[in-house]
């Protein structure tokens, strides 16, 4: 990446309509497939494990995620301070996470879970209990997360589990409320304070990857399953330091040094902590600077964002096609899976995101 002598801040490099964030996103979203399609084609149990987690020594489905979070605070606090009203932020992120989430489930339940349990479409239809929680409690983002509707896929490699990747999507939106609370009470009125609450929640992702805090975090979890973030606590305090991050860099902007010398010393020191298994803590220090960095060299390239599609859709469609062909070669299952979800989220993209879009436009939001 070349930059130029006068382009030593991060303002200077990121153009908010010239970046890659949409591209890196939908690489992203089509390694997480990859990722994934080890424990859905051996097991759980597999110790056979995809090259990026290999190389990285890190499972490379949890840097995917901690990408998207990143990303999204960085794009989600510019919405905010430009929104006039607050009906209108939520309304908009709404739109941009609830349409993709419903069709995914109801995809699940009303096309898959039939076909699979072999029940007629009208009998299933009158049969609220087989579905009716999976998508309630699903869509609704405050439950726990409801993995499968009647033992659906339970003779898979990975059984009982219709989609395995919705369960962030809470977190996401938790996120969202989140930041638009501090903004309520004028806590980003100064960017120090949110620097100072990123630092505090980076201190605290160090102690739960020593182990410190598990214990404390896990009683927590037990006591508050049933709301759905906080059964995952620790799990939630990770997404939301990544997703603080974004945010930090974006008001930063202006104080955020670019240039190679500090690329290559990150590189080196994320290589001496591969080796030192040191990854967990590496990636909490640098994955936030590099994705940002990576995200904002400017492309003339038309990108269509469909990666949220393809992260939703894709688990669901990979157990379908391991239960339609369960003797189907590993790298055949993987491309089957890759090409189906990116022209199911095209489809999607032409048939309703456009729509959405353009509803987004008259209501101004």
């Amino acid at each position: 990446m070349k930059i130029k002598k006068e382009t030593n801040t991060l303002k200077n490099l990121y153009d908010r309509k010239k970046n890659i964030f949409t591209l890196i996103s939908f690489i992203m979203s089509i390694i997480i497939i990859y990722g994934h399609s080890y424990v859905l084609y051996f097991g759980a149990n597999t110790l056979k494990i995809d090259i990026f987690s290999y190389l990285l020594k890190y499972p490379i489905g949890e840097i995917v995620v901690d990408i998207f979070l990143i990303y999204s605070g960085f794009n989600i606090i510019s919405s905010l301070l430009r929104s006039d009203s607050y009906i209108k932020f939520f309304l908009k992120r709404i739109l941009k996470i609830i349409p993709e989430l419903l069709i995914s489930l109801l995809v699940a339940a009303f096309i898959i879970t039939p076909i699979v349990l072999k029940i007629p479409f009208l009998t299933y239809l009158k049969t609220p209990s087989y579905y009716f929680k999976y998508i309630f409690d699903n869509i609704i983002l405050i439950k726990p997360t409801i993995y499968s509707i009647s033992n659906v896929f339970n003779n898979l490699p990975y059984p009982n589990v219709l989609n395995g990747s919705i369960w962030t999507i809470k977190h996401i939106f938790a996120c969202y409320l989140i930041i638009a609370f501090l903004k309520k009470i004028k806590f980003l009125d100064k960017r120090k304070n949110i620097l100072i609450l990123t630092i505090i929640f980076l201190i605290t992702n160090i102690f739960i990857n020593t182990g410190i805090l598990n214990s404390y975090l896990n009683i927590i979890s037990t006591k508050l399953s049933f709301i759905g973030i906080l059964g995952e606590f620790t799990w939630f305090i990770r997404l939301l330091y990544f997703f603080l991050t974004g945010v930090c860099l974006n008001l930063y902007q202006d104080k955020i040094k670019v240039n190679i010398y500090i690329i290559i010393s990150i590189l080196l020191m994320l290589t001496l902590a591969r080796f030192s298994n040191l990854t967990s803590y590496s990636l909490l220090l640098f994955l936030p600077y590099l994705s940002i960095i990576l995200g904002s060299i400017k492309l003339n390239l038309k990108q269509i964002d469909i990666s949220y599609t393809i992260y939703v859709f894709g688990f669901l469609i990979q157990q379908f096609i391991m239960f339609l062909f369960p003797k189907i070669n590993f790298f055949l299952f993987n491309i089957l899976a890759i090409f189906i979800t990116i022209l199911i989220s095209y489809i999607n993209y032409l048939l309703i995101d456009k729509s959405i879009i353009k509803l987004r436009k008259k209501l101004n939001l």
